[in-house]
């Protein structure tokens, strides 16, 4: 039945290995309304290499989320009966997706969730905006536009905005080759290309947000960018002049040796994803390697580190 104060929503969830053949899947039904989740990168998890594609997918990653949302529940249940009666002609099992239904009292559901995304001003100069904004009503030098719900870092997090305001408020901004270590929506390589840094680099262990940073890096239009699905130990970069790393202090402080390679003699380095509560214990991780806080802002729970090379005496 419809009805015209309930939205239904049909959440359906596959293994995170077929969540693009899932996603060609729908959109040759002729289904495109749907939002494509990803897994809460605020998850925290102790870093290894068994966490990467193992223990913490199958942990936290309950499946790669589909979702469908309409006021009338016989269509979503025609898309449903139409999703399983294609499964095996697209290589899936029906046992490998999960359905599970819900009712949402809002039909201007759509309206709501936008209203959870706006516009986000970083000092005087940059504003993070979604899809719909138009750019040219907004007076900051600098406009980025960011998907929101689809990789973490669209700006709404304190961290992202951590990352940001330590970058416009505490470097010279231009750089010559920067490396974003756990780029997510591609929000701070971005950041760097427009504030007029040359190389930029972005790695990410999951490739649905290195595909979404490349479609963010093209709504932006800096496809300069080089964004590649990868782990820090494997790739050849070196001698970067900034290094961005948005992530969580203890994944962070077991990658720190590989960091600190990848940067010159003078690199700067803004890390954030660390708890004031944690302060003291990161800063002794970063002075095992070498590294010395020049700067620390607060927002939130959250802290904004640079951080340079200790000077030798």
């Amino acid at each position: 039945m419809t009805s015209p104060d309930l939205t239904h929503e049909l959440r359906l969830a596959v293994p995170a290995s077929a969540k693009e053949t899932f996603s060609e899947l729908l959109l040759h039904l002729g289904i495109s309304g749907f939002v494509e989740g990803s897994i809460d990168c605020d998850i925290p998890f102790e870093y290894g290499e068994e966490h990467f594609r193992h223990d913490y997918y199958a942990d936290h990653d309950q499946g790669s989320p589909f979702i469908l949302y309409d006021p009338s529940r016989e269509t979503l249940e025609a898309h449903l009966k139409a999703i399983i009666n294609n499964l095996e002609q697209w290589n899936l099992k029906e046992t490998d997706l999960r359905v599970n239904w819900a009712s949402v009292a809002d039909q201007d559901w759509k309206e709501s969730w936008k209203e959870s995304f706006r516009p986000l001003h970083v000092g005087a100069e940059c504003v993070i905006l979604p899809p719909w904004e138009d750019p040219e009503s907004f007076a900051a030098k600098e406009k980025i536009i960011i998907n929101p719900g689809m990789a973490f870092g669209t700006g709404q997090h304190e961290t992202t905005q951590l990352c940001l305001k330590v970058y416009l408020d505490e470097t010279k901004r231009s750089f010559d080759r920067v490396f974003d270590v756990g780029t997510g929506s591609g929000i701070l390589a971005i950041a760097a290309v427009k504030f007029g840094c040359s190389q930029v680099l972005g790695c990410d262990i999951d490739a649905d947000s290195v595909r979404i940073a490349r479609e963010n890096a093209e709504l932006n239009s800096c496809p300069e960018i080089v964004f590649t699905a990868d782990r820090l130990n494997t790739l050849s970069t070196t001698e970067n002049d900034l290094i961005f790393a948005n992530i969580q202090a203890k994944p962070l402080s077991k990658i720190l040796a590989d960091i600190v390679s990848r940067g010159s003699p003078k690199c700067t380095y803004i890390f954030s994803g660390i708890l004031a509560e944690e302060e003291q214990w990161f800063a002794e991780q970063m002075s095992a390697h070498g590294l010395v806080a020049q700067k620390t802002l607060a927002q939130g729970d959250w802290l904004g580190i640079l951080a340079q090379l200790k000077v030798k005496d």
